[in-house]
């Protein structure tokens, strides 16, 4: 291991600013030879710190760092030592690696799958944030999920139950808001860095800032919600939409809490009900008014319409 290499490894993960932390790697990349040093050690490296330097949360860094472990060791058991000689056969072989049970092995879960996929894209597209022209063979990989695993879209009843039961004039409670932004196509994660200025009453939109599984996008509020936003940019007094009772932000955990108390107070009787269940509503809404699979995934933001489709109950193929 050379010097660069040893200084990435060096690097505390979660304690440096993460301002400081994106000019140092900035400054690293810089020194690095023309031909971007592919070796799978130092690459894990250069990842490692580029997880440390965005905005995601704490737990979802760790468990992200922890997929990536799984497969820089099958590279290493696989005699894998450049990423360049990495092709779309050994990705599908490391996502279709057998999990460990007890004493015994069993093939993995199509939701173990899809997250072994989305650590693996990771590498690529910080890769690519460094200037690397390598071939991504993650791209078209399509992860059918088993349709347990995916939320099940809310009925027209269900959403109704649910808006009265976050009545627009409660200020003090985010159950509107959420419920608002979940209708408008926000993921829990894009929830959590929304601010005022995101919404534009007057049009009735929101821009929603996508992440590692989402593009950005700017999307239509539905009438009640954009009731409800409106009356919201009135009364907040934080920058943030979403926040607790000292105005600040809120994480995405909290937010998933605060939707499941929501469907509580709605006495709705069917269980798994989520955000993302409201969010396929709307998807499926999109489709059925235009009738193309294409509007309803950019809707969600999504980069494959296998997905899409398999997210708002289409029997659909590519």
């Amino acid at each position: 291991m050379d010097c660069d290499e040893q200084a990435f490894g060096q690097l505390d993960l979660f304690g440096r600013c993460p301002c400081r932390l994106h000019s140092l790697l900035r400054t690293v990349t810089r020194l690095i030879e023309e031909d971007h040093p592919t070796r799978v050690e130092f690459v894990r490296n250069l990842v490692r710190n580029h997880i440390a330097g965005d905005d995601r949360e704490p737990s979802t860094k760790v468990s992200l760092l922890g997929l990536l472990e799984q497969f820089w060791r099958w590279c290493n058991d696989a005699d894998i030592r450049d990423l360049e000689t990495i092709d779309r056969e050994h990705v599908e072989a490391f996502l279709n690696t057998p999990v460990k049970r007890g004493r015994s092995f069993a093939a993995p879960k199509p939701k173990t799958i899809d997250n072994r996929l989305w650590a693996v894209q990771h590498v690529y597209v910080a890769l690519r944030y460094f200037g690397y022209r390598i071939p991504d063979p993650t791209q078209d990989i399509t992860v059918r999920l088993d349709r347990r695993m995916v939320s099940e879209c809310c009925t027209d009843d269900e959403v109704v139950a649910l808006r009265e039961a976050a009545p627009a004039t409660l200020f003090d409670s985010s159950f509107a808001v959420i419920l608002a932004l979940a209708e408008v196509g926000a993921t829990n994660g894009e929830m959590r860095k929304l601010k005022v200025c995101d919404v534009d009453p007057s049009r009735g939109v929101v821009s929603l800032s996508g992440g590692p599984r989402n593009d950005p996008r700017t999307n239509q509020l539905t009438p009640w919600g954009r009731e409800i936003l409106t009356q919201r940019l009135v009364a907040v007094g934080s920058p943030w939409l979403v926040v607790n009772t000292f105005d600040q932000p809120v994480s995405e955990q909290t937010i998933s809490q605060r939707f499941r108390e929501l469907v509580a107070v709605s006495r709705i009787r069917r269980r798994g009900l989520n955000i993302n269940s409201v969010r396929a509503w709307r998807a499926r809404s999109v489709y059925d008014t235009t009738g193309l699979i294409q509007d309803a995934a950019r809707f969600l933001g999504h980069r494959s319409l296998d997905a899409t489709a398999e997210m708002i109950g289409l029997e659909w193929r590519t």
